[in-house]
């Protein structure tokens, strides 16, 4: 599944893509007749990978983003930015249409073969096959041409800028950082997981430890140095974070005017927690779920649910979660379509089924 500007497109078990939101031309809302393995929503359109390897795009094309025609060239995966889309072709080399403006749709990046790619607003990154990265675009976001003298094992884009893991567990951040949320060098001790924000950034250490960094840090919606306790994982909303103890207890921290971040540790436990704006949600360990925090389109409702759920996410006035039945069901704003219950299955064969929420999008 994939989360794009104000809508959201998943590939159904049986290959269709189906996609929901505030789509007009951008995305199809019929299941598709095609078969697809993969789909990416971008800011006004969408291209998604055929089982015969080819790529097809539908939506707004002003910029060459969403060619009306199915690709003669075969790709291995696809993913679409703003206004531009970038392949990984078969050969491993990446190319790119559209929007050039910064230069973040090359039609052939320089540095051989990919592992991945990935398509910010501005600019894109692509990670090759021996961990350097590549990043090309307007160089405020994406940092150095590159290649990377360091190797990585992962890396995350935030608004406008970016940050990775390295091989060896050190996190280095680049791009836009008038607000400290990409310092130069890397931040002591090892990590196994970053995520990065609008104007922050968060990781995990290997001792269970959260360190964040960042504007945001400022208003203390992250904290400014490890952690006291330790931690399984975090989640990053809009002025507050939450994070899930080793214990199964929920610690917030920032913004808390109403009720989304309490300073007090939970009294129910949990298996997972997610902050949104002005609220969160968690999912206690009998599988209900629970929210608190700002309830006025009805995101947050303070009351623990009667469905079982195994996966919750907070957007920004919606939430929606994977039942115990494979559905997913979201509720809170609804203006954009966002909310409501999905009628196709949301389990991949193989995988546990998964659900993000986005500002104005369910994926």
């Amino acid at each position: 599944m994939s989360a794009g500007d104000d809508f959201s497109c998943g590939v159904r078990l049986d290959g269709k893509v189906v996609c929901w939101g505030y789509t007009f031309d951008t995305a199809p809302r019929e299941p598709t007749a095609d078969s697809f393995v993969s789909v990416s929503a971008g800011g006004r359109h969408t291209c998604a990978l055929r089982t015969d390897g080819r790529v097809m795009c539908w939506g707004y094309n002003y910029y060459g983003q969403a060619p009306t025609e199915p690709s003669a060239e075969l790709f291995t995966s696809v993913s679409a930015g703003f206004d531009h889309t970038c392949g990984l072709r078969v050969d491993g080399s990446v190319t790119c249409w559209g929007d050039n403006e910064w230069g973040q749709a090359p039609s052939s990046p320089a540095g051989g073969t990919f592992s991945s790619v990935s398509s910010g607003s501005r600019h894109s990154c692509g990670m090759r096959p021996d961990g350097r990265l590549i990043c090309w675009g307007q160089i405020a976001y994406a940092g150095s041409a590159g290649p990377t003298v360091e190797t990585f094992s992962s890396v995350s884009s935030g608004d406008m800028h970016t940050c990775g893991v390295r091989v060896d567990g050190r996190v280095r951040c680049w791009g836009y950082d008038q607000y400290g949320q990409a310092p130069t060098g890397s931040h002591l001790g090892i990590f196994t997981s970053v995520s990065a924000g609008d104007q922050q950034a968060c990781a995990l250490r290997d001792d269970s430890k959260i360190l964040c960094w960042g504007g945001l840090s400022a208003y203390r919606a992250a904290p400014p140095g490890p952690s006291v306790d330790n931690f399984v994982s975090l989640s990053e909303g809009e002025g507050h974070g939450c994070g899930l103890r080793t214990d199964g207890k929920v610690i917030c921290w920032g913004g808390n005017s109403s009720g989304e971040a309490p300073v007090e540790p939970s009294a129910d436990s949990f298996v997972a927690v997610t902050a949104g704006r002005s609220f969160s949600c968690g999912l206690r360990s009998d599988e209900r779920r629970v929210c608190w925090g700002w309830n006025g389109d009805g995101q947050a409702p303070p009351s623990p649910s009667d469905d079982l759920f195994v996966r919750v996410s907070a957007g920004s006035g919606h939430a929606c979660g994977v039942r115990s039945d494979q559905k997913v069901v979201c509720w809170g704003d609804n203006v954009a379509g966002q909310a409501g219950e999905c009628q196709h299955s949301c389990r991949l064969p193989g995988h546990a089924a998964a659900v993000l929420s986005g500002v104005s999008l369910t994926c």
